[in-house]
């Protein structure tokens, strides 16, 4: 008898073991709604001022773009010039954190966000710990030196004392990313792609990923599924309407980023039928095989 109860005990202390592990590597703690550029919808992109709104919406997760300033300083910003959303013209990489600052980066949008300032990435993170908000940073891989940028995010995160387990890093440029881990970075990692690529699981071992982040508009059920059974997570970008956000939620994707996040929510989507998200998968389908004939005679 109690060599059976000895049995069952390590019995059950190895069923708990199994579920731990496999919890820990599936488990990962980007939001399920992820406001795009603060919530390009709720205010002039890549500004505090939508990202605000996002927290009076319940957003948690927020995603942005940083890059370097002239004098070498972590900016937030998604284009290489100011044109688009500033009252100004110039390359970013041009003009020092100061002159940035003195740009009206919210006219553009509405008369209301006049004078809306360009961030910097402490302003960012500073305004998230506030508000008890997560930021996702991508690293734009148009910057020339990515090292200089990767360490000076991670000065960033130390200066503001933002916890690793509380944000996540992202881009389109493996180099980027390996440079954060080279350096220190321990948090939530995530590659950014079109399509998933072809070589993606060395990329996600090398790297050390948690997320897949693809474009959600091309992202179908077999290839979410191919990446969840590998252990990894499934972030989609940019999402904006109830049939796609419910197809996706569908095939497991955990994270939907958004220009309207709280208008994609489950509860937002609740009328969503079948129907519609048959049709999003269809269009998807068609959609993806248009970017594979494209992209095969390139």
């Amino acid at each position: 008898m109690k060599n059976k109860r000895v049995w069952l005990f390590y019995t059950a202390c190895a069923v708990l073991f199994l579920v731990w592990f496999i919890n820990s590597k599936s488990s990962h703690a980007m939001g399920a709604l992820v406001a795009h550029r603060g919530a390009a919808e709720y205010g002039p992109e890549n500004t505090l001022a939508p990202v605000k709104v996002s927290n009076q919406k319940a957003i948690t997760w927020t995603e942005t773009d940083v890059m370097l300033s002239k004098d070498d300083e972590a900016v937030i910003m998604h284009d290489d010039t100011v044109d688009r959303t500033t009252n100004g013209k110039g390359n970013v990489r041009d003009m020092t954190l100061a002159e940035l600052q003195a740009l009206d980066a919210g006219s553009w949008f509405h008369e209301d966000f006049t004078g809306e300032p360009v961030p910097s990435l402490d302003d960012w993170i500073t305004l998230h710990l506030a508000l008890g908000m997560h930021p996702n940073l991508e690293l734009k891989p148009n910057d020339p030196d990515t090292r200089l940028l990767a360490e000076k995010v991670l000065e960033a995160i130390q200066t503001t004392q933002l916890p690793m387990n509380q944000m996540h890093i992202s881009s389109f440029d493996k180099t980027a990313l390996q440079h954060m881990r080279d350096i220190g970075y321990t948090g939530e990692m995530s590659y950014l792609a079109t399509i998933l690529p072809l070589n993606w699981k060395s990329v996600a071992e090398s790297l050390n990923l948690d997320f897949l982040n693809l474009n959600g508009s091309l992202l179908l059920g077999s290839t979410v599924r191919n990446i969840i059974d590998n252990g990894y997570g499934v972030a989609a970008w940019t999402v904006n309407d109830c049939a796609n956000a419910e197809r996706l939620r569908r095939h497991g994707v955990s994270s939907i980023i958004s220009d309207r996040p709280a208008e994609i929510s489950p509860t937002a989507c609740a009328d969503t039928t079948d129907a519609d998200i048959q049709a999003a998968e269809d269009t998807a389908q068609q959609q993806l095989l248009q970017y594979q004939r494209i992209h095969s005679q390139m």
